[in-house]
């Protein structure tokens, strides 16, 4: 791929278990692929794998990503940003279209991937989609369920939507959501942990951009 001149992401997912072999994970990456990184071509993703035994809480992810961060920035596989500061993405999954679907080996669709071959939470099928020429579909019970139960309207007493961090986190991953809600994550809702999270984040990228500017003169 990369000798084609396609741009690669790689994503690392981060838990407990392998956290501490990261650092040289990325020593070995550059040394290998060195001038693809200068070129612009790869890239690295640091990414918070949940719901098993060595899961990492989301404030010390967030914690122990922010140094890998740095080191990601120094070899060059990352640029700072302000813009990839926060915590979470928009997801397509709030969404109704057809971007970033997930199809299981049955050709059922899903907006995320945690949920599939559950068989409750397939939006619809590749067979409804072929008869509907390739465009959006009416929204089925589960796109519905999922979209109120996670919109920032709802979680967190509708707060997140008047945080001025909002651009940056916007309000994290919705499934991420769902699980707070269910009591199967860390509540960083409360005691507003989850704006000094975004807050820090956002001033090491800041940080970065400026160290950054410098070392390249």
């Amino acid at each position: 791929m990369l000798k084609s001149g396609i741009n690669t992401v790689i994503r690392i997912n981060i838990d407990k278990e392998n956290f501490s072999y990261i650092n040289t994970f990325l020593d070995e990456l550059y040394d290998n692929f060195g001038n693809f990184v200068k070129r612009g071509l790869l890239s690295v993703d640091f990414a918070r794998v949940f719901g098993y035994n060595f899961s990492l809480p989301i404030s010390e992810f967030y914690e122990k990503r922010r140094k890998l961060v740095k080191k990601a920035v120094k070899l060059g596989f990352l640029k700072p940003s302000t813009e990839n500061a926060g915590i979470g993405a928009c997801c397509s999954a709030e969404t109704n279209n057809l971007s970033n679907l997930t199809m299981d080996i049955f050709g059922r669709l899903y907006k995320c991937w945690n949920y599939v071959f559950d068989n409750n939470s397939y939006y619809y099928d590749l067979n409804a989609l072929i008869r509907n020429d390739f465009k959006v579909l009416k929204s089925t019970q589960n796109s519905i369920n999922y979209i109120e139960k996670v919109s920032l309207l709802n979680v967190n007493n509708g707060e997140c939507l008047k945080c001025k961090y909002l651009p940056y986190c916007r309000g994290m991953c919705p499934d991420m959501r769902m699980r707070i809600i269910n009591g199967k994550e860390e509540n960083v809702y409360k005691d507003m942990k989850c704006k000094s999270i975004v807050e820090t984040l956002v001033k090491d990228q800041i940080k970065l951009i400026y160290l950054n500017d410098e070392n390249n003169g």
